[in-house]
């Protein structure tokens, strides 16, 4: 349970709610709280079920978060906090795709870490268009906003990388087309999605990584990908990192 003043949010309001006000106010100072737990209550580190009603009692959200794969590891104690990406939108919190670790450690409590393409491209100085590519370096401002690239980058030399590499699959070991991928974590307008193609079409999604998501200093993210079968039954196979505004 839990004591708070709180009697109203408006839209796009956050509101705190914490477990000892003196060790949060020592800690974020200036981040108003908004309610207390009661002693010997606080939300289970592993995952539980959260529900927030209305005054008159009807469902606003309902919905599990956890702490195991696919949702963010570096949030399960390593000092980040589970943030929702794009709240505005209503995504389904119940999914763990929608939830990213935060930019820094400690997270940010009563705002975002999260920065818009436009907020980017108002602080790199890039055209608001996100297919354009000022610096004619061959990647649009969207490409590098989502990777964390520097305007006016050589290219992705260091954020993306593909080669073979055994990999264990079900107890066999065999070699795959493994790729690499750094991205923003911060960067919650688009979304990064690793892809691989027999014929340069129809490209279709790697699979989800074969190791845990690495948590990068500056808000930066690693995560590693393989195509769904063995080398020797690919006749070639190409590979891209495609970026995506995300709906």
């Amino acid at each position: 349970g839990l004591n708070s003043s709180v009697q109203r949010l408006e839209a796009g309001q956050r509101m705190v709610i914490v477990s000892n006000a003196a060790a949060f106010a020592a800690r974020y100072p200036g981040v108003a709280v908004a309610g207390v737990f009661q002693a010997g209550t606080n939300l289970s580190n592993g995952g539980e079920r959260l529900a927030l009603l209305a005054a008159d009692g009807s469902v606003v959200l309902d919905f599990s978060y956890g702490d195991s794969s696919p949702w963010p590891k570096a949030a399960d104690g390593q000092g980040y906090s589970l943030v929702l990406i794009r709240p505005e939108t209503n995504p389904d919190h119940g999914v763990a795709l929608n939830w990213r670790a935060s930019g820094g450690l400690n997270g940010t409590p009563g705002g975002s870490d999260g920065e818009s393409f436009a907020a980017w491209a108002a602080r790199t100085g890039q055209p608001a268009d996100p297919a354009e590519d000022a610096d004619r370096n061959g990647l649009a401002g969207i490409v590098e906003y989502g990777l964390g690239l520097t305007p006016s980058a050589t290219g992705a030399a260091g954020v993306v990388s593909a080669r073979l590499e055994p990999v264990v699959v079900n107890g066999v070991t065999d070699n795959y087309l493994v790729m690499r991928v750094r991205w923003s974590r911060v960067a919650d307008d688009v979304v990064v999605v690793p892809e691989f193609s027999t014929a340069l079409s129809g490209w279709q999604a790697l699979v989800h990584e074969t190791e845990p998501r690495t948590v990068l200093p500056g808000g930066m993210e690693e995560a590693t990908y393989r195509t769904p079968v063995p080398e020797a039954l690919l006749p070639r196979a190409q590979v891209r990192v495609s970026v995506r505004s995300r709906p």
